[in-house]
């Protein structure tokens, strides 16, 4: 009765260790979900591409006012001095946007935005969307011809240059309506008020032309 007694402690005891071991594979089993819902928000967190952005002006003060209102630490950005060197700087980093200076030595923006459209036609560079800084509002006609999908008027201010530049970065345009002359028109009501005004006038100019009898005097006989 002992050994017998012995021999089911022994088997129930081997039992025992073996659901213990399947609990021990459960929780290993229920790690490895954990770890993968670590890993799955591990990679949620991973940050949006890098925008490229081409600054060109020959003008440090411009460059750096451009940089502190579009940079970020999303944003790379390359600074060019002079306008022939945005095509080759085009081609090498393929940018998102290009940013250029009207007024730039022998090259300025207009000439930059037809060498950027002339090479894309011929299938050597991507389309590039262009953004112009101005000096006055007539450059505006300039800027349509050549083609830029944006422009701004200097002075330039911080919350313009980041409008600007996110709408062309999004795929649209951007015209600046900044220092643009406001319309006149004449209603009919000013120009009829006009009109009778001066036909009112009309007959005393007339009057007075005339000379008074009174100081003629009496017209002598004979004369």
């Amino acid at each position: 009765m002992t050994g017998s007694n012995f021999f089911r402690r022994s088997s129930n005891g081997r039992s025992s260790n073996r659901r213990s071991g399947n609990r021990r594979s459960s929780n290993k089993r229920s790690g490895n979900k954990r770890s993968g819902n670590k890993r799955s928000g591990a990679a949620a967190r991973y940050p949006s591409a890098v925008r490229k952005i081409i600054v060109a002006s020959d003008a440090p003060s411009v460059r750096a006012e451009v940089i502190a209102a579009v940079g970020g630490p999303e944003t790379e950005i390359t600074e060019v001095r002079s306008g022939h060197a945005v095509a080759p700087e085009v081609a090498e980093n393929e940018p998102d946007l290009v940013v250029v200076d009207l007024q730039m030595g022998s090259m300025g923006a207009v000439a930059v935005c037809l060498e950027l459209r002339l090479e894309e036609s011929y299938g050597k560079l991507p389309h590039v969307p262009v953004l112009m800084l101005l000096d006055r509002r007539p450059d505006v006609f300039m800027a349509r011809r050549a083609e830029a999908e944006g422009w701004l008027v200097k002075p330039l201010d911080p919350i313009r240059l980041r409008r600007a530049t996110e709408a062309l970065l999004g795929g649209g345009t951007f015209h600046d309506e900044s220092f643009r002359p406001m319309p006149t028109s004449v209603t009919p009501e000013s120009s009829v008020s006009v009109t009778s005004e001066s036909s009112a006038v009309a007959p005393e100019s007339s009057a007075a032309s005339q000379p008074d009898p009174a100081a003629i005097g009496p017209e002598r006989p004979g004369s």
